[in-house]
Parts: structure tokens; sequence; C-alpha cells
């Protein structure tokens, strides 16, 4: 099954609302948007270079990071 019909099921159902499958279907989205970025780029192009700062690990911050996080705002915008 397929997440779109899964979601819709769940809705029907009244298992969830329409405003959490909403956010879910964005989310959903934005990890195609990266999977895509990463399969055309690889994460030993730019998107691995060390952009500074640190993230909440305390591991170093990459492109990667800073793109996806603005891949996740964009798609939650508006939701």
């Amino acid at each position: 099954m397929r997440l779109e019909e899964y979601l819709d099921q769940a809705v029907a159902a009244g298992h969830t609302d329409h405003d959490c499958v909403s956010v879910i279907r964005r989310l959903s989205r934005a990890a195609a948007q990266i999977t895509a970025l990463i399969s055309r780029n690889g994460v030993a192009s730019d998107l691995g270079d060390e952009v500074g700062g640190t993230n909440s690990d305390g591991d170093s911050q990459k492109a990667l990071d800073v793109r996806a996080e603005e891949v996740i705002l964009d798609s939650l915008a508006g939701s």
C-alpha cells in the first residue's frame, strides 16, 4: 500500500485528521526532494563540505544539513 492510500484510509476511518495528514504528506515530499538531491549530487560532492558551526550532536555542520533543513522548512511553510 502506498503512503497516500494509507493516509486517505486513516482519515476516512477517523484515525487522524486532515491537518496531520497534510504535514505527513509535506514531509514525505521533502524527503523525496532530499533523496533526489543526494542521488543527483552525492554526499561526496559539495554537499559533504563543512559550512561552519556544529549541529546538536556536536558534529560539524555540512552543506547537506543546511540544504535538507531548507527543503523541510520550505515544505512545511504554510502548513
